[in-house]
């Protein structure tokens, strides 16, 4: 499994200097099925709800309006809005087939992005372990894990 997703308060420093307003990862899972059956999975899967409960948890889910292929984030009522957008990409292998998930966060204004920074020493990590969560439900569910 590979997981592209920089964590590090250095990540959050370098968007900050560069004025960045993006953030990007991707999390790749090998798959011991074929893509029709890592398709027919991610259909019946909701890989959402791991990380709609986790932003309830931080009572946040005031601030998520989620959206086919993604959410929008309101960090506070002065900034523009986060885009979180989610892209699922199936492929087949030699020996099955490979899951990636990628996301980006794009902020839409200065302040918005400042909150995105401000946050990513909690939100990066929680990313990655959602990121990780999710192709790991996808694996479970085509290799016949229980759940």
């Amino acid at each position: 499994m590979r997981t592209t997703l920089d964590t590090s308060t250095q990540a959050a420093r370098r968007a900050r200097s560069s004025a960045a307003r993006a953030v990007r990862g991707s999390h790749t899972v090998p798959i011991d099925g074929d893509a029709g059956a890592t398709i027919a999975a991610l259909r019946r899967l909701d890989l959402a709800a791991p990380a709609l409960r986790a932003l309830a948890a931080f009572g946040l889910e005031d601030r998520v309006v989620p959206r086919p292929g993604g959410a929008t984030l309101w960090p506070d009522e002065d900034a523009g809005p986060i885009e979180l957008d989610v892209d699922l990409h199936v492929v087949d292998t030699a020996f099955g087939s490979s899951l990636t998930i990628h996301v980006g966060l794009q902020a839409a204004d200065e302040r918005a992005r400042e909150a995105l920074l401000d946050a990513w020493p909690v939100l990066g990590p929680l990313g990655e372990a959602l990121l990780r969560r999710a192709g790991r439900t996808v694996k479970d569910a085509v290799e016949g894990a229980d759940l």
